[in-house]
C-alpha cells in the first residue's frame, strides 16, 4: 500500500510541475491538440528554469572562490582557507548560542581584509560588513557582504525559549554587482508558530519569493515561486492552502494534528492546474485499502483505488479556458493512473507529459 501511495505522490508531484506566470484575461478558445502542444511546452519551461540553477551568480562565485569540480566536490585554494581560518579566529568574534539568539550585535563591525599584513582589520559598526578579494589574483577587497539588518524575537518552544529572526536584509556582492541579496521578515505568536512569513531572495538569473500567512489558527495560506530574469516563460509558483482539525498555537499541537484538506494553484506561463485534495476522506479510505490488502480483497482495492478520485479535484486551464481533468483510474494490473479527460471526451495517461520531462531533465543535468 506504502508503494501505491508513494507513486501517486510522485506521479502529483511530476504534475505540479506544470506551473507560474499570471493566466489573467478572458478565456481563449483552443483545440485539444492545442491544449497538448501547451502542456508539453510547459514541462519543457520548466525543464529549462531547473538548468538555470546552475547558472545563477552565487554558484558561479563559488566554483571559483571553494573550487568545486565536475563531480560537485569542493577544493578549496590556499588563499581561500587562509581567508576563512583567519576570519574565523578572530579576537571578539563570537560563535555562542548558549541563549539560543544569533550574535548578530556582538560581532557587529566592519571586517576588511589587509593584504599587507595578511590579515583581518575590524572597524566598529552597529552593523556587519565584511570585504575581502574574490580570488587569489584580487588587488582589492571586491567582494562585499553587507549583512544590513537583523532583528528577532524572543519565543517559548516546548522545552526552551529561543530567539526566531523577524528581519533580515543581506546583500554579497562582486565588484559592486550583486551576486545574492535575501530580505525577508517574519512575525510569530509567543509559543514561535509564524502569523506571516515574506521572503524574497535573487541571484541573477533567479528571483525566488515565499509567503506564508495564518488565516487563523487551523488554516494557513502560501506561495513559493521561482523565475528566470532572463527568460520570460521560465517561470514557476505554486500556491497552497491547508485546513487542519484543531487549532494550532503551540508546536506541541502538531502531536495529533491531522491534515484536512489542501488546496493548491500552479502555473507555467499560460497553463495553470487547480485543484483540491479532501486529505481526510482519503485518510478513510487508505484505512480500508490496507484492511482490504490484508484481506487479499482485489474486489475492494480495485473498488476503494477507484474512489480516491472523488475526493481529488484537478483541473487543467489553459489562458483561463478548460482543457480538461485530471482522474485517478486503475489500470488492468492493478497500478493507480493519474488520467487527463480533455474536452472533447478523449483521455490519455498523463505519463506521455511528465516521462517525457524526467527524461529531458536528467539529460540535461546529465551534459554539464
Amino acid at each position: 500500500m506504502k508503494n501505491k501511495i508513494t507513486s501517486l505522490v510522485f506521479i502529483l508531484a511530476a504534475l505540479i510541475l506544470t506551473a507560474c506566470s499570471d493566466t489573467g484575461g478572458s478565456p481563449v478558445a483552443t483545440t485539444v491538440e492545442e491544449d497538448k502542444q501547451a502542456i508539453k511546452e510547459s514541462f519543457t519551461n520548466v525543464g529549462v528554469l531547473l538548468a538555470s540553477f546552475e547558472k545563477v551568480s552565487i554558484y558561479k562565485f563559488a566554483e571559483e572562490f571553494v573550487e568545486i569540480d565536475e563531480n560537485d566536490e569542493l577544493n578549496p585554494p590556499e588563499y581561500s582557507i587562509e581567508l576563512l581560518t583567519k576570519f574565523m579566529s578572530q579576537e571578539g568574534l563570537s560563535f555562542d548560542f548558549t541563549d539560543n539568539r544569533f550574535p548578530y550585535a556582538v560581532n557587529a563591525g566592519d571586517y576588511a581584509w589587509n593584504a599587507s599584513d595578511n590579515n583581518w582589520k575590524k572597524s566598529s559598526s552597529s552593523k556587519i560588513k565584511i570585504q575581502f578579494p574574490c580570488s587569489e589574483n584580487s588587488s582589492k577587497n571586491d567582494c562585499v557582504i553587507d549583512f544590513k539588518e537583523y532583528e528577532d524575537k524572543k519565543v517559548k518552544l516546548p522545552r526552551e525559549s529561543v530567539y526566531l529572526p523577524t528581519k533580515i536584509n543581506l546583500d554579497f556582492s562582486q565588484s559592486d554587482k550583486s551576486l545574492l541579496s535575501v530580505e525577508a521578515s517574519a512575525s510569530y505568536n509567543e509559543f514561535g508558530i509564524p502569523k506571516s512569513i515574506a521572503a524574497k531572495a535573487v541571484s541573477d538569473p533567479l528571483v525566488f519569493n515565499v509567503n506564508l500567512d495564518q488565516k487563523s489558527s487551523s488554516h494557513f495560506v502560501a506561495k513559493a515561486s521561482v523565475s528566470d530574469k532572463t527568460n520570460s516563460k521560465a517561470n514557476l509558483s505554486l500556491s497552497l492552502e491547508a485546513k487542519v482539525n484543531k487549532a494550532i498555537s503551540s508546536y506541541t499541537d502538531f502531536n495529533d494534528v491531522d491534515l484536512d484538506f489542501v488546496g493548491f494553484e500552479l502555473k507555467q506561463d499560460k497553463l495553470a492546474l487547480k485543484g483540491g485534495i479532501n486529505v481526510y476522506e482519503l485518510n478513510k479510505i487508505e484505512e480500508k485499502l490496507e484492511a482490504a490488502y490484508e484481506e487479499e480483497d482485489i474486489e475492494a482495492i480495485m473498488k476503494l483505488q477507484k474512489s480516491m478520485s472523488e475526493h481529488i479535484d484537478l483541473q487543467v486551464l489553459y489562458q483561463n479556458s478548460e482543457v480538461g481533468t485530471i482522474k485517478i483510474e486503475v489500470s488492468a494490473e492493478g497500478d493507480s493512473e493519474f488520467v487527463i479527460y480533455y474536452k472533447d471526451g478523449t483521455k490519455e495517461n498523463t505519463e506521455v507529459f511528465y516521462q517525457q520531462f524526467m527524461s529531458e531533465t536528467l539529460a540535461i543535468f546529465a551534459a554539464k
